[in-house]
């Protein structure tokens, strides 16, 4: 096996992360299941220090990868979602409902990325407001197209795919005649 195909292994997670569907969620899946297996057969301090040994891989795994990949955040890329896993796995009760309610919650979280309000600026003549999306999501999302927040249609400014996130301008008006003045960063809760 060449560097290359090695490489591909480990940042697709054995290959679960070149599923036709939902690579992500299959990726997390497989990351459960050798977690699990892992603290069940090991024990809870192996996998402590697994963790840790494939997060430093995976830095100079996935860099590498993505030198000869066509796209900068490749879908196939899955040990991010098996590393985000451990860590929702990590520190619960070693039970079928616990590692459930772990998986659920982590791909809710992963996928939707609650609380998208990441900065705001304000210039003279507007607000620039900043989002987070998830993977899934950012590749949805182009410069000059529109998302509706609170009701409210509004153009896509810049988008950083690298990031996973997306600005959108409020002139003066928007912000007179809707609640978007009241947002603040981290949420999209009115400020009491």
């Amino acid at each position: 096996m060449n560097k290359n195909n090695l490489i591909s292994l480990f940042v697709t997670f054995g290959f679960l992360g070149k599923a036709k569907y939902f690579p992500g969620t299959i990726g997390s899946l497989g990351g459960l299941l050798a977690g699990a297996a892992i603290i069940k057969i090991l024990g809870h301090n192996i996998f402590i220090s697994c963790f840790f040994i494939l997060t430093l891989i995976s830095f100079f795994a996935v860099e590498e990868y993505l030198k000869c990949s066509k796209s900068i955040d490749p879908q196939e890329v899955v040990i991010d979602e098996v590393l985000g896993q451990w860590i929702a796995i990590a520190f619960i009760p070693f039970n079928f409902e616990a590692f459930l309610l772990a998986f659920i919650l982590f791909r809710f979280f992963d996928i939707f990325k609650l609380f998208p309000i990441n900065k705001i600026e304000k210039t003279p003549n507007n607000h620039i407001i900043f989002f987070e999306a998830s993977d899934y999501l950012i590749k949805y999302i182009f410069s000059k197209g529109y998302v509706s927040l609170n009701g409210i249609s509004l153009t896509i400014g810049e988008v950083n795919n690298v990031k996973n996130t997306f600005s959108v301008y409020l002139i003066p008006e928007t912000l007179r005649v809707t609640t978007m003045e009241e947002k603040r960063e981290n949420n999209l809760e009115r400020k009491n």
